[in-house]
């Protein structure tokens, strides 16, 4: 495997998921009440068609097989929601520090609807770090071009759609938004470190079916906790 592969992990939910719900303290902190709350919903409803997908496949086996498709990316969907919010914020935060007039021109822009997002160079740079997940993902065959593509489709139009609907930014409060963000950071990192998701998603398709053996899927790592990709899903009933 090539040495710049493994940086498909930018996409693991163990890092993700923790950053995006990070991001709703800090935007909350800052003032920004509309966007934190559009992204807390639309961020939750990616997730969870995400791990719908994932446990439809394993169930039923639904999926479509003409383009290799089982289950949309994990990785893909969270690098492609989370980095361009992120990346978005950061570059807001860091416009207004570098000059006061940069900023008050920055502002009356992105009231205009069709022109917030195609100006936002912060949005483009996350998302193109996503794509780059996307297709690194694809390149160590840990996901078909058309799952991660899926993936970042998902996330992408989560993030744009939290930004528009969010409205402008207010002016930031580093401080304080830094501090809730580190906060809820380490908490979930560490929630998501402890808690197998991939494993209880399992569990999940097998009350749906009531049968123990699934069809094979490889769940992302990070999703799992400590618990490596699983496939075939035979796990010793416990």
């Amino acid at each position: 495997m090539a040495p710049w592969l493994p940086l498909f992990h930018l996409g693991d939910p163990g890092l993700t998921i923790p950053v995006g719900a990070a991001l709703v303290p800090a935007l909350l902190a800052a003032r920004a009440r509309r966007l934190a709350c559009w992204w807390l919903i639309l961020f939750g409803a990616v997730l969870a068609t995400v791990a719908a997908s994932k446990v439809a496949f394993m169930s039923w086996g639904i999926g479509a097989s003409g383009v290799d498709f089982k289950a949309i990316s994990g990785h893909a969907t969270g690098a492609s929601a989370v980095f361009p919010t992120l990346f978005y914020v950061l570059f807001h935060q860091w416009q207004r520090a570098r000059s006061d007039h940069e900023s008050a021109r920055r502002h009356r822009h992105q009231q205009d609807p069709r022109a917030r997002l195609g100006d936002h160079r912060g949005f483009g740079t996350g998302l193109g770090i996503a794509m780059l997940v996307g297709v690194m993902l694809v390149a160590a065959r840990e996901h078909t071009v058309a799952e991660a593509a899926a993936g970042c489709l998902l996330g992408g139009a989560a993030s744009a759609a939290a930004i528009e609907l969010g409205g402008p930014l207010p002016p930031p409060r580093p401080l304080s938004s830094l501090l809730w963000f580190a906060l809820v950071f380490l908490a979930a990192a560490w929630l998501m470190r402890s808690i197998p998701t991939g494993y209880w998603m399992i569990k999940a398709a097998r009350v749906l079916t009531g049968h123990r053996s699934l069809h094979q899927l490889t769940i992302d790592c990070a999703a799992s906790g400590h618990l490596p990709s699983i496939s075939p899903f035979r796990i010793p009933s416990s």
